[in-house]
């Protein structure tokens, strides 16, 4: 049987993939700000929406990288990706290069919900603020 990781590995490791995590929310809707014309137009959508998308994003992001309601924001960016993924990453009718593409993309973002039902299931870890309010 294998031991259990120490207590600073269990610290500094739900620091870490919360960290990775959030890193791709971030990118993405600093991203979507920075050229919200483009995202706009690039993924057929209205402006306030590649806006609004932005926003969501880079803030949901950065409340999972500080640990901040961590579990509602988790819940929150997967209902998001739900809708996001079938829209923008559906294989079914695409020519053999872009399914493949398309099919890849959608199992990232399964794995993305993989991570984020991780951090809904076993919190934020010690090293967040959702642990330094509940220690207060």
């Amino acid at each position: 049987m294998a031991k259990a990781p120490s207590q600073s590995l269990r610290e500094w490791g739900s620091l870490v993939y919360r960290a990775l995590i959030a890193l791709i929310f971030i990118a993405s809707g600093f991203l979507k700000l920075a050229d919200p014309e483009g995202t706009a137009t690039s993924a057929s959508i209205p402006l306030v929406i590649a806006v609004i998308s932005g926003l969501f994003e880079a803030g949901a992001g950065l409340a999972l990288l500080a640990g901040f309601r961590t579990r509602g924001s988790a819940v929150a960016l997967m209902v998001f990706l739900i809708p996001v993924t079938l829209r923008f990453h559906n294989p079914v009718g695409l020519g053999p290069a872009e399914s493949y593409l398309q099919t890849t993309m959608l199992m990232k973002n399964m794995a993305i919900v993989g991570g984020l039902v991780g951090l809904f299931v076993y919190g934020p870890g010690p090293l967040s603020l959702d642990a330094l309010r509940a220690r207060k």
